[in-house]
């Protein structure tokens, strides 16, 4: 019971790991290039962490070597880290170690991961423009409602009893002006007939 508890703590805390999604598809183009070379799978690994730059990627990959050389599958060693590992990866994997073509399918595991990039690249590169204009809208119009409006208000204040013509003229003003009407005299002459 106390290695169940103790396997089921140590997934959760594996479960917790993100690796930068750029080493993760290195990680499966050069698998794939020294599987189809010959090299053996827990080698390939090991020396896949052995160079990798990246701290969180080698402690990851050490890990995953540790527990192929205990006996688990590629596929079941990647799923406790599914913060790095997406379950189409996984799953791709476990393809692969069904049908023994695992070089095919990390490489088109590689080039889905690659075009997925891609077009992510490209959303976000697209909503930079949105994003920006949203967000200068709603400070604009905050600052309207803050500092412009108390201004005419304060502006306006004492003759409120006596002149209902000046707020019915701010109230059309800042109609037209939200329509996308800026020509001050205009709404003015037109106001005024």
């Amino acid at each position: 019971m106390a290695r169940v508890r103790s396997e089921q703590e140590a997934k959760s805390d594996k479960a917790k790991v993100r690796v930068n999604q750029d080493l993760v598809l290195r990680f499966y183009r050069e698998l794939a290039t020294m599987l189809g070379s010959g090299v053996p799978l827990a080698q390939t690994i090991d020396s896949l962490a052995e160079f990798s730059e990246d701290l969180r990627m080698r402690e990851v990959l050490y890990d995953i070597h540790h527990m192929i050389s205990s006996g688990r599958t590629l596929s079941n060693a990647l799923s406790f880290y599914p913060k790095t590992f997406s379950v189409v990866g996984v799953s791709m994997v476990k393809l692969g170690e069904s049908t023994g073509r695992m070089v095919e399918s990390l490489t088109k595991l590689s080039v889905w991961m690659q075009r997925d990039q891609e077009v992510r690249k490209k959303v976000q590169a697209a909503l930079i423009y949105p994003a920006f204009s949203l967000g200068l809208t709603v400070l604009m119009t905050l600052g309207l409602f803050l500092f412009v409006i108390p201004g005419f208000l304060d502006m306006l204040a004492p003759n409120r009893a006596e002149d209902h013509d000046d707020w019915m003229f701010v109230g059309y003003a800042l109609y037209n002006i939200g329509q996308g009407h800026t020509n001050a005299l205009a709404m003015w002459e037109a106001f005024s007939r």
